[in-house]
């Protein structure tokens, strides 16, 4: 059809050049077919989108013809061929009827056509045609993604909802929310939380919402919630203001923290409940891990070693006790017992304290811990300070066989004593009578003599130890008392050993035999000159002493008081702790075969106890020995008397 128009200057103008040119320039692809299905008219934009050429798609072409050639190009629907063309044309005369069609469809290279096709009067029809590849691999992007947003959002193990913020309307909730909450997706949309009774009360909402308001971003928010049912459940809340299609949303992802809050509740009324039962007990619960380093230790187990817990963490029970403590069986049991994930109850062992040096003894035990598969997880166990039982039934062994040996060698001694004065006696008459007549006689009665001498001083040693040598006690100062021995203790053990002294000031008076207590230094430092093979330190010191109960306490038969501490140490061999309980014990000796009696300690021991004074010995292998001598310090009523005696005298 051609159209003409006359203009201002009255030339006439093809129309039809116009409208060809307008179609040119337009932005989608445009043909025209008759009828019979012959293409009257078509732009460039039609032959791009097929890839034909402008003498393929000419007016008078058929569209069999424009088939034929989208076979050739691959441009075919799938499934179309030329025997298909005559349902094209029905497809015209079913347009002719309907007007108007709209459709979309893909050729095999994958893109996509929108078609949109008018019918003419003349029984035609006027076709649109564009690639809309992109928008629908957008579409189909988009459909995908709210696939996989539905999917996520359901999957989300949290419950989650999203709601128009201005109104609280719900847009969608996942099925954890429907599953909490007890409401279908379909009863929840389009209602608010407060229509749903979701929250307590309008307050409680208002005061949510004033949470979240104060960040658009918020975390970790504790939240009540009422389910359909009733139920009251307790939410950690994360919120987020976001915006979608210019709308401003509330996104809401819940945990359900009931559970865990009630499991909280009672783990935390558990540990207080154990806490209050070890602060409760004198006895620690420890734990190890597989190598056997504590992990948690009570903090009660200061109290007996002066070790803080926490110094404990971390570490092996070798690396914190000393190395005399880890010589013990107990302890090499112990080890042995732990090495090989072995339970053990009741495992008497001592360590030292950290502060003091203290021996302390503990009871201790332990079971192994396993995790389900078997793996060794470590041990868990509790100890019990048991010293102060081990030193009581220590203080009644001793007492009891050190009062037993004292009355056998007290008796032993005054029978002995009575023989040996009738030696004496009768060698002395003998040595008289026979004096002048037979003088080669009287070597050999003075031998006798002196043998009945040596042994009246091993009686009085013996007696010494049982308690029942004479005594003649006064007050005096020690120190000023010792100042005179120092020159014969010097002479007796020798130039190859250093003898320091260190005095308190103002020492005060102690009551002793003083005689007794030179004889007893002096057997002292012998002793310490014999463990240094004459070369050595020898140190002596005098102390003031307040005895307490603690420390009257850990040692045997000392009563609280004041008392002079006299203090002989040496840096000798020292004595094994196996000999140790056995030293003083008349006739125990640590020196060789001939060199000594067994009866010095003893006699040391006996004084003290007859001076109301007390005897201690600490001593470790190729360290050294201390021996402690507690002599009562004198009174007020005795100072008193000493002072009136010196005024009258003068």
């Amino acid at each position: 059809m051609r159209f003409w128009l006359l203009t201002g200057m009255n030339k006439n103008v093809n129309l039809d050049s116009i409208l060809q040119e307008a179609l040119e320039k337009g932005s989608k692809a445009f043909v025209i077919y008759d009828k019979r299905g012959v293409l009257v008219s078509c732009n460039q934009k039609f032959r791009d989108l097929y890839g034909y050429t402008k003498a393929q798609a000419s007016p008078g072409t058929h569209v069999t013809d424009l088939i034929t050639i989208d076979t050739e190009n691959g441009n075919l629907i799938p499934g179309f061929d030329n025997g298909r063309a005559d349902d094209f044309l029905s497809g015209r005369f079913e347009l002719q009827q309907d007007h108007k069609r709209e459709f979309e469809f893909y050729l095999n290279d994958g893109r996509c056509i929108a078609v949109s096709e008018r019918s003419t009067a003349a029984g035609g029809s006027v076709c649109i045609q564009r690639n809309v590849s992109e928008r629908q691999k957008l579409k189909t992007k988009l459909q995908q993604n709210e696939g996989l947003f539905r999917a996520a959002f359901d999957a989300d193990s949290n419950i989650c909802s999203l709601s128009v913020l201005k109104t609280g309307a719900l847009i969608d909730v996942n099925a954890v929310w429907c599953e909490t909450l007890g409401f279908s997706r379909k009863e929840a949309i389009g209602k608010t939380a407060m229509e749903l009774h979701i929250w307590k009360s309008q307050q409680y909402r208002d005061y949510l919402v004033e949470q979240i308001g104060k960040t658009p971003r918020t975390r970790e928010l504790r939240a009540e919630i009422v389910t359909r049912s009733g139920d009251v459940r307790t939410l950690s809340l994360n919120a987020e203001v976001i915006h979608a299609n210019g709308i401003e949303c509330m996104y809401f992802s819940a945990k359900d923290i009931t559970e865990e809050l009630e499991v909280t509740k009672a783990l935390e009324e558990s540990e207080r409940r154990l806490v209050d039962f070890a602060r409760a007990s004198n006895d620690w619960y420890w734990e190890t891990d597989e190598d056997h380093r504590f992990t948690f230790i009570s903090p009660v187990v200061e109290r007996s070693t002066g070790i803080p817990a926490a110094d404990h963490i971390g570490f092996l029970l070798e690396d914190i006790t000393g190395s005399g403590a880890r010589n013990q069986k107990a302890f090499r049991f112990f080890s042995d017992m732990m090495a090989e994930h072995k339970s053990f109850r009741d495992l008497v062992l001592y360590r030292f304290r950290k502060d003091t040096g203290q021996k302390i003894w503990l009871r201790t035990s332990g079971l192994p811990s396993f995790r389900d598969d078997g793996k060794f997880l470590g041990y868990r166990g509790s100890c019990t300070d048991i010293t102060d039982q081990v030193v009581l039934e220590e203080k009644l062994l001793q007492s009891q066989k050190m009062e037993a040996v004292g009355q056998l060698t007290g008796g032993v001694a005054h029978d002995f004593n009575n023989l040996l004065a009738v030696i004496q006696g009768n060698a002395e008459m003998v040595k008289e009578a026979v004096e002048t007549k037979l003088p080669e006689l009287v070597h050999y009665l003075e031998a006798i003599m002196r043998a009945s001498d040596r042994g009246a001083e091993l009686t009085q040693s013996m007696l010494a130890f049982s308690r029942k040598q004479d005594l003649v006690p006064s007050i005096f100062r020690l120190d000023q008392h010792i100042e005179k021995m120092i020159k014969l203790v010097k002479r007796t053990i020798g130039d190859g050993i250093t003898v320091n002294t260190e005095f308190d000031k103002d020492l005060w008076h102690c009551r002793a035999d003083p005689a007794k207590l030179e004889s007893a230094l002096l057997n002292l430092c012998i002793n310490a000159r014999d463990s240094m093979s004459d070369q050595g330190i020898l140190t002596i010191e005098i102390r003031n002493l307040e005895v307490d109960e603690s420390y009257a306490a850990m040692e045997r038969d000392v009563i609280p008081g004041s008392y002079v501490s006299l203090i002989v140490s040496d840096t000798g061999c020292g004595i094994s702790s196996e000999k140790l309980p056995h030293i003083v014990e008349p006739f125990y000796t640590t020196k060789e075969v001939g060199k000594g009696t067994g009866l010095g300690l003893s006699m040391v021991y006996g004084f003290a106890r007859q001076s109301n004074g007390h005897l201690s010995i600490y001593s470790e292998v190729d360290i050294g020995t201390t021996v402690r001598l507690l002599l009562p310090a004198a009174n007020v009523d005795e100072l008193s008397s000493i002072s009136e005696k010196t005024d009258h005298k003068n």
